[in-house]
């Protein structure tokens, strides 16, 4: 009885483990919304709270938490590996509007077999450029780390989710405003670096 429980879960594994081979195609397309938690920001080496040079108001979790819009054509090279190219289309700050479009490459590892088959390990890089006329948060880069799970219904047509570290560079014009003529001045580069985690979900094509 023993050996027939034990083959009857061995089959079971190895049904799942085909039907998500099957429903593996060599491109596919996804699309995510996400939220990213910010855990701190610094300016040039100094934390968020300490009153810096740069005159900006010590931050709130409103200054620091954003949502972003992901797009990913994702190429699966093996059963293991995949890789990508993407857009990611994000905010500074819970009260902006979409201030940051970032292309971003997308690299992903799958180090498990049978039922744990779905899930990997995945980072996520790429320049940022300002998508406003604001005198923050320029330019930059972003890069992040985590994992995720995908379950394939068919072979263009899932959902995912990932979870994550993300670290954003911001690179702020940072100037002085006169009070009489409402003129800024003294403009200035001011790099900071904002560590976040965040959270996604999505649908894969």
């Amino acid at each position: 009885m023993k050996h027939i429980f034990l083959l009857i879960c061995a089959m079971m594994s190895i049904t799942v483990f085909a039907q998500d081979k099957q429903a593996e195609s060599k491109l596919n397309f996804e699309v995510a919304v996400g939220h990213t938690f910010g855990l701190s920001e610094s300016f040039n080496g100094k934390h968020s709270g300490s009153n810096d040079l740069t005159n900006r108001h010590e931050l709130s979790k409103d200054d620091i938490d954003a949502v972003m819009y992901r797009a990913i054509i994702l190429y699966n090279i093996n059963t293991k590996l995949s890789a990508g190219l993407g857009i990611d289309f994000s905010t500074v700050n819970s009260n902006s509007k979409f201030d940051r479009i970032s292309p971003l490459a997308t690299l992903r590892y799958k180090p498990f077999d049978g039922l744990l088959h779905n899930w990997y390990t995945f980072i996520n890089i790429g320049p940022c450029f300002r998508t406003n006329n604001s005198l923050y948060n320029t330019s930059g880069f972003m890069a992040e780390v985590g994992v995720g799970y995908t379950k394939m219904f068919a072979k263009h047509f899932g959902v995912f989710g990932q979870v994550g570290y993300s670290l954003n560079q911001f690179c702020n014009r940072v100037g002085s405003i006169n009070a009489a003529t409402g003129a800024v001045g003294g403009i200035h580069n001011v790099n900071s670096y904002r560590n976040s985690v965040f959270v996604s979900a999505g649908v894969v094509f």
